[in-house]
C-alpha cells in the first residue's frame, strides 16, 4: 500500500456539526455483509454521486476517521486516515476502492490495499488485494458522510477543490499546480509536497530504494504513487521516514 504520514491543520467551522455518535448502526448486519462480500466493481448508479475531493472541518479526530479524501472516477482513492486514539498517527494512503449495496439498501465504500504472498520457495512475492477497511457512505449535493463499519461515529466531509486545499495549507495556487512552503522537490529524506486528497501541503517521507527494500516494501523506481511516494507497504504498515513500519 502506498503510505506516508502527514499532519494538516484544519480550521473548524464552529456552527457546523461534523461528527455524530448515532448508535443505531453499531449492530447492523449490513456491516457484516459489506465486510465479507467478494471484491467487485463500482456501483454504476451510486458511485458517481460521491466522486470528488472532500475534507472535514472538525479538529476533534478519532481512530478510524478519514478527514481528507479523494474518490477518483477510475476506482482509485487518496485519503488521510487516522490511526490510534485521537488520530495520533494520520497516514496518507492510496490504492483502489469498490462499492457495495447491502440487502437493506445501505451503500458502502471499501478501501483496498495489499498483502504480500510468497511462493513456496520464498524467492518471489506478489501483491494480493485485500480490504483495509469499510465505511458506510451517504451523500448530499455538497457533502459525504462516513461511518466506519462496527462503529457509531459519523464524520461529515465537504466538497472542496485542490486550489482551496493548497491555499488553506499555506501554499500558492498557480492554475493547476500548488507551490508549498519549503517545497524543494523529491529527495530520499523528508520533503514537502502537495497531495490534495491527503490534505494539501504536507511533509512526505522520501525513503530510498535500499530503505524500502530492507523494510519489506516495494520500490516503484521512477513511478511515484498518487501520494508522491516511491515505496509501497503492506496492509498494517505505513511509510515512515526510514521505510515500512507497523501501524
Amino acid at each position: 500500500m502506498r503510505h506516508f504520514t502527514i499532519l494538516v491543520l484544519l480550521t473548524a467551522l464552529g456552527a457546523c456539526a461534523e461528527t455524530s455518535d448515532d448508535t443505531s448502526d453499531t449492530s447492523d448486519t449490513s456491516d457484516r455483509e459489506a465486510e465479507t462480500a467478494r471484491q467487485q466493481g463500482l456501483d454504476k448508479a451510486d458511485a458517481p454521486t460521491f466522486f470528488g475531493l472532500y475534507t472535514t472541518s472538525t479538529t476533534t479526530l478519532a481512530e478510524g476517521d478519514v478527514p481528507d479524501l479523494e474518490l477518483i472516477s477510475g476506482g482509485t482513492y487518496v485519503r488521510r486516515r487516522c490511526y490510534h486514539s485521537d488520530c495520533s498517527l494520520p497516514v496518507a494512503e492510496t490504492d483502489h476502492y469498490d462499492t457495495y449495496k447491502s440487502t437493506s439498501g445501505k451503500t458502502y465504500v471499501r478501501f483496498y490495499g495489499f498483502a504480500t504472498q510468497w511462493n513456496t520457495t520464498h524467492d518471489d512475492r506478489t501483491q494480493v488485494p485485500v480490504v483495509v477497511d469499510v465505511y458506510e457512505i451517504t451523500t448530499t449535493t455538497t457533502t459525504i458522510h462516513l461511518r466506519k463499519s462496527y462503529t457509531s461515529r459519523w464524520l461529515t466531509l465537504r466538497k472542496t477543490s485542490a486550489a482551496t486545499r493548497c491555499t488553506n495549507t499555506g501554499g500558492s495556487w498557480h492554475a493547476t499546480t500548488c507551490s508549498c512552503p519549503g517545497d524543494t522537490g523529491w529527495s530520499d529524506t523528508e520533503y514537502v509536497g502537495f497531495v490534495a486528497g491527503a490534505g494539501g501541503c504536507t511533509t512526505i517521507p522520501g525513503v530510498s530504494e535500499s530503505e524500502c527494500d530492507a523494510s519489506g516494501g516495494y520500490y516503484t523506481d521512477d513511478d511515484a504513487t498518487l501520494v508522491s511516494t516511491f515505496c509501497q507497504c503492506d496492509r498494517g504498515e505505513y511509510l515512515a521516514s526510514d521505510g515500512c513500519t507497523a501501524l
